[in-house]
């Protein structure tokens, strides 16, 4: 019978390792102009690298740099780095897919994720409208709170 595989003892040390090498491989290829790089493109081998950490470990932890990353260089690829709620959208995705992975210790991811993601689609609100959202929030969750306790009165 095969031997099993071994689990590795420390991913984080091996994603450090294997990203210091990366990122120093791409600066003696840039200095001697062998091949030109950005930022955006690190960005996208480092989130890579995250990602394919994760599979391979299931360290939910990796997710959260992995998808910041990934998310980060496809908007400056795309040249939209203007628009402040996709990088705080970018952030909030990288919480839920941690939440996503849906084991007992990931819970809390789904709280900052939230809170992200709302700023971001209030963002996204105030920036295409005129419509000051802050308000329209507080009703809502005003109104949230008397309902609640208007349930459990009823009780």
């Amino acid at each position: 019978m095969g031997k099993k595989p071994e689990k590795i003892s420390n991913p984080s040390g091996i994603i450090t390792g294997i990203v210091m090498i990366l990122i120093g491989i791409f600066l003696i290829l840039d200095t001697y102009n062998i091949l030109s790089f950005s930022i955006d493109y690190v960005l996208l081998i480092i989130g890579a690298i995250f990602l394919l950490s994760y599979y391979y470990a299931k360290s939910p932890g990796l997710l959260i740099p992995g998808v910041m990353l990934t998310l980060f260089s496809i908007i400056m690829l795309l040249n939209i780095e203007s628009l402040f709620y996709l990088w705080l959208l970018s952030i909030s995705l990288s919480f839920f897919a941690v939440y996503l992975t849906k084991r007992k210790d990931t819970a809390w991811a789904i709280i900052p994720g939230s809170i992200l993601l709302a700023i971001s689609l209030i963002t996204v609100f105030e920036f295409y409208t005129s419509i000051n959202a802050f308000p329209i929030i507080l009703m809502g969750i005003g109104a949230y709170l008397l309902y609640k306790n208007y349930k459990k009165g009823k009780k």
